[in-house]
């Protein structure tokens, strides 16, 4: 469930849209990417925006289970809007983007990347149960739900072949790769007029030029309050955990390929 302030500032906006902007048609805006990799932060600056109807992916109202609700009724929670944009965080969702934009002749995406060392580390303090994400793949599909969904024939060989040969930081770290190495798979570097790779590190680092980017990308009108909570202090705030030299030379090659197909 959304929390007590996220319903407030809902309905506040949603009150504001209603009587103010009365947007005739609302255009999805899908934040994706990794865990630990910024779409909260994406999602706070969305928040902010009077322009913007925000859809955490704990809100039943657009999410079942962390899962965004089927196409038909997105749309029709999209009709009910008068907002002229609606941001879903539908990070769960991310290797069935190509899907996601048929719901709406508008719909774009944000997918944020970030360093796999600082995901890997933020990962570990909060979750458990790694190598058992990469298991359930594998042996229990049905359980794995969303973390199976779509997953190409190299990205599960490359977990048949590792998952029982690693430790926790090394699973994650695998995790990071075939969550990313689905931005390639489903051709989204050729989508860039839709699909909008961003750098974390560059985000934080440069808030208001990043965000007036962004915004600037979506046709949304941009204020430098939207970005005034970001910050670099997360950036290799603590030493690397130690990872397989195998997947680190993978995970290298893959961040440098997402750095490469940033926009210039």
């Amino acid at each position: 469930m959304i929390t007590k302030k996220e319903w407030l500032i809902k309905n506040s906006k949603r009150l504001y849209h209603k009587s103010i902007l009365q947007a005739a048609d609302t255009a999805p805006i899908y934040i994706l990417g990794e865990m630990r990799s910024g779409t909260n932060m994406l999602m706070d600056c969305f928040e902010k925006s009077l322009c913007v109807d925000a859809y955490n992916e704990t809100d039943p109202e657009a999410f079942v289970d962390y899962e965004l609700i089927p196409g038909p009724d997105l749309q029709a929670l999209l009709r009910r809007s008068k907002a002229p944009f609606a941001a879903f965080k539908s990070i769960a969702d991310l290797t069935r983007c190509s899907d996601l934009m048929k719901v709406h002749p508008r719909s774009q995406a944000v997918w944020i990347f970030r360093n796999y060392d600082d995901v890997v580390n933020s990962a570990l303090t909060l979750f458990k149960e790694h190598r058992e994400y990469l298991r359930l793949i594998l042996e229990e599909p049905e359980r794995a739900r969303w973390r199976a969904s779509n997953l190409s024939e190299a990205s599960l060989d490359l977990i048949r072949d590792w998952y029982n040969k690693v430790d926790d930081a090394s699973a994650r770290a695998l995790i990071w790769y075939v969550r990313n190495a689905a931005y390639f798979e489903q051709n989204l570097d050729q989508a860039k007029d839709r699909i909008l790779l961003v750098r974390y590190e560059n985000l934080v680092r440069d808030p208001m030029q990043q965000m007036r980017q962004v915004y600037t990308f979506l046709d949304c009108p941009f204020k430098e309050s939207n970005a005034s909570h970001l910050n670099p202090r997360s950036v290799a705030r603590n030493e690397p955990s130690s990872i397989d030299p195998s997947i680190r030379a993978l995970c290298d090659e893959m961040f440098n390929r997402l750095c490469e197909a940033l926009p210039s």
